[in-house]
C-alpha cells in the first residue's frame, strides 16, 4: 500500500503540466495500483516498485498520451504489462513454488473460503488472474478491464468468463 511517506516520495515538483498531472496521478491511483500489483504478483515490495516504475514510464512517455482525461486507464495498462513481464520472467521453479505455497490441494485445505478463493485465483493463468482482480477485487468496469489488458472487451469477457469456470471447478462449485 502507498504510505503517506511513499506517496510524498513520489510527488513531482509541480513546474510543469506533466509534473502535475503526475502528482496527482500517484495520489489518486496509488493504493489501488498497489493493491492490484500486490494482487498479481503476491509480493508487497515488488508490487511497490512496479507502481513506481509504472509511474516513471508514465512521466517519461507523458507527451505521447493524445488524451490527458486517459491518463489513468493508461497508466493501468502501463502497470499491468509490467506485472504480466514481472509474472513471465520468474523462473518455472519460482512460478511452481508460489503456485503450491499452500500445503494442501484447494479442495482439501481446512483453511476459509476467501483464503480458498485466493489460492484459486493464483492458480488462474496471468491474464485471467489479471481480470478477475481488475473486475472483482477492483471493481474496474469490463471496458476499464478492457483498457487495462490492452485487448477488445470482448476479448477481457472472455478472460472472465474462463477465469470464472475455472474457479468453479477448483473450487468444486456446480454451474447450477
Amino acid at each position: 500500500m502507498i504510505t503517506k511517506e511513499l506517496a510524498s516520495g513520489l510527488s513531482f515538483s509541480s513546474s510543469t503540466p506533466r509534473d502535475e498531472a503526475i502528482d496527482v496521478l500517484a495520489r489518486r491511483c496509488g493504493p489501488r495500483a498497489c493493491s492490484i500489483a500486490r494482487s498479481l504478483v503476491g509480493d508487497a515490495a515488488q508490487a511497490e516498485e512496479l507502481v513506481q516504475e509504472a509511474l516513471v514510464r508514465t512521466y517519461e512517455r507523458f507527451d505521447q498520451l493524445r488524451d490527458t482525461a486517459a491518463l489513468d486507464a493508461w497508466f493501468y495498462r502501463i502497470l499491468t504489462r509490467l506485472c504480466l513481464n514481472s509474472l513471465r520472467k520468474r523462473s518455472r521453479w519460482q512460478r511452481f513454488v508460489a503456485r503450491w505455497r499452500p500445503t494442501e490441494p484447494i479442495a482439501n485445505a481446512p483453511c476459509g473460503d476467501l483464503d480458498r478463493l485466493r489460492s484459486a485465483v493464483a492458480e488462474l493463468p496471468d491474464r485471467q488472474r489479471l481480470a478477475v482482480v481488475l473486475r472483482y477485487g477492483n471493481d474496474f468496469s469490463l471496458s476499464e478491464v478492457a483498457a487495462a489488458l490492452d485487448v477488445a472487451p470482448a476479448t477481457a469477457k472472455t478472460h472472465l468468463i474462463r477465469a470464472l469456470k475455472r474457479l468453479r471447478d477448483l473450487l468444486g462449485v456446480s454451474d447450477d
